[in-house]
């Protein structure tokens, strides 16, 4: 068959790999003798640069022999915005840091950020910090106690700044982290009654239905269901690196495969009972924000929903999406919106995969279906999802996990139908659950069992 068409590489793209580039290389180094005057003039210069640049290029056409010229400018614009956001960002942490070095000691109002991480010590969690004075402060809170606590709740204790060594803290401030505090008080938690305050909660019911079943089925159903991963590394952390052996690790993490199962379910249900187009488009997208929030608001799951959002929205636009065009406005969006997540193992991973899938996927399928076109399509998609995601993300894996998953291909084809199945029937009996508690035990054990 004729070979799939090279997907073209937009403008934006170019923007999206300079700025990025641009944030990693400025992490950790911005020159701390510069005042703050100084740096602020910076930021406002290389922002005006980029927008110079970017505007400039719209002046004329791109084609023919200015097309080499026009992605130089392109680069250049996502060179100066990332010296800017870095200026900005070197601002921010300034300000936090002394703002936090003059608040009296008490306690404190806290919202978590991420999940909160347990250990045999006890659980260390990323926070936003309420000061006295009307700031806020990213700092990482130390607790003696095994605290469940979830993205996005709020608690109060009294702390104090934690020592920590040189190095440490300085991987923490690229990080955006100012400080590492410890909590000398039990947390208390705050109840607010808020629509994120209400799905907090109800996550919090969701994952402790399966506190119930021991053994690494009901981990794995709190990881992929609901993304609360502590029970990997803690009851089942021999199924983890059995997982992570086998190239399996990303399916337990919240990502765009599980929104695509998600919002397919969802899709599927209201096209049943006949929803209007518009509204059904509407109402998926919504589901697809509230399951972000349920599963912990991970940074791959945000780059997928805001993907799936936008490719959602377009037919009502009237307008056609664009893979790479898609992927690169959402990481200019996540990075301007927070520079420090550029250097997120998670949300490098997540882009990159969704890039390689884009770019190498029709090609790959094109390959196979050539080399073994008895080869069911639903199982050559797998595998040529797969190779594509693999293709562009070994480079980073590799040394960073240390090994090279070789039965990965095999191990993705055989694992897609029980994961497809454990996401379906797993959210359903969860909410059954809820609704009905005096069932819980007999609608999630077929669950853990899968």
């Amino acid at each position: 068959g004729a070979m799939p068409a090279r997907p073209a590489v937009p403008p934006v793209f170019f923007i999206a790999v300079a700025l990025w580039t641009t944030l990693l290389a400025c992490a950790g180094h911005m020159p701390s003798n510069v005042p703050d005057v100084g740096m602020a003039a910076l930021a406002l210069m290389f922002g005006a640069l980029a927008v110079t640049a970017t505007l400039s290029v719209f002046r004329r056409k791109t084609a023919g022999p200015r097309a080499g010229r026009t992605i130089g400018k392109f680069l250049a614009a996502g060179l100066a915005l990332g010296i800017a956001l870095s200026c900005a960002c070197e601002l921010s942490l300034r300000s936090e840091e002394r703002a936090l070095c003059a608040d009296p000691a008490g306690p404190h109002a806290f919202t978590a950020l991420a999940d909160a991480s347990q250990s045999e010590f006890g659980s260390s969690c990323l926070v936003r910090m309420d000061l006295s004075t009307g700031q806020t402060a990213r700092v990482r809170i130390l607790l003696d106690s095994r605290e469940r606590l979830l993205c996005g709740e709020r608690f109060l204790a009294s702390t104090v700044v934690h020592a920590t060594d040189e190095n440490i803290a300085a991987r923490y401030r690229t990080q955006g982290v100012v400080a590492t505090l410890s909590a000398y008080t039990d947390p208390e938690r705050l109840t607010p009654q808020d629509p994120l305050g209400t799905l907090v909660r109800a996550r919090h019911a969701c994952i402790a239905l399966f506190d119930q079943f021991e053994g690494p089925g009901a981990a794995l159903c709190q990881a992929v269901l609901f993304g609360e991963r502590n029970g990997l590394t803690a009851d089942a952390q021999e199924f983890y690196e059995d997982a992570k052996t086998t190239g399996l690790a990303h399916l337990v993490a919240v990502s765009g495969s599980h929104l695509v199962i998600i919002v397919g379910m969802v899709e599927m249900l209201l096209r049943t009972v006949r929803v209007p187009r518009g509204l059904r488009i509407v109402l998926a997208a919504l589901f697809m924000g509230i399951y972000v929030v349920m599963t912990g608001i991970a940074v791959s799951a945000v780059r997928a929903a805001i993907m799936g959002i936008v490719g959602l929205l377009t037919p009502l636009a009237r307008r056609r999406g664009g893979g790479l065009s898609g992927v690169s406005v959402c990481a200019i969006a996540m990075l301007t919106a927070d520079p420090t997540s550029a250097s997120s193992l998670s949300l490098q991973l997540s882009a990159l995969s969704t890039v390689g899938i884009v770019a190498f996927m029709p090609l790959a399928a094109s390959w196979i279906a050539h080399a073994a076109p008895i080869v069911p399509r639903c199982v050559r998609d797998v595998v040529a999802m797969t190779c594509a995601a693999t293709f562009v993300t070994l480079p980073l894996t590799a040394p960073v996990f240390a090994q090279i998953p070789l039965v990965s291909l095999l191990a993705n084809v055989l694992a897609a139908p029980f994961f497809t199945a454990l996401c379906l029937l797993g959210l359903a009996a969860s909410f059954v659950a809820c609704a009905l508690p005096g069932t819980a035990a007999t609608v999630l054990t077929p669950v853990v069992l899968l």
